[in-house]
């Protein structure tokens, strides 16, 4: 079986979120990718306590593309540090795991 990874990335708004999941799944780095609601986040940067509204981008792809993935978000992100965490993908559906390697990047 393929390994699987999952991409969890924070963004700003709707629209960062929105971009950066299609662009993900144009590219075929992942099969899909969600976006998730607003929600708060709490995080020290450049020696302040920040709070600010952030959205949740996750998306699906292979092992083997996560790398390429995690590097082709951080030249689009417009963050300067983003949040960019690949999770290993330890047991999922057969047939959607065919599914999303399918969908992603020849090897």
């Amino acid at each position: 079986m393929v390994p699987y990874r999952l991409l969890y990335v924070t963004v700003a708004d709707h629209a960062a979120g929105r971009e950066l999941a299609r662009r993900l799944v144009e590219e075929k780095l992942a099969a899909c990718a969600h976006l998730l609601p607003l929600g708060q986040s709490f995080y020290w940067w450049e020696g302040d306590l920040v709070e600010s509204s952030e959205m949740l981008v996750l998306a699906k792809t292979r092992e083997d593309l996560a790398q390429t993935a995690i590097e082709t978000i951080a030249g689009w992100h417009e963050y300067d540090c983003p949040c960019v965490l690949s999770l290993p993908i330890d047991a999922g559906f057969p047939p959607y795991l065919d599914w999303v390697t399918a969908e992603t990047r020849a090897e």
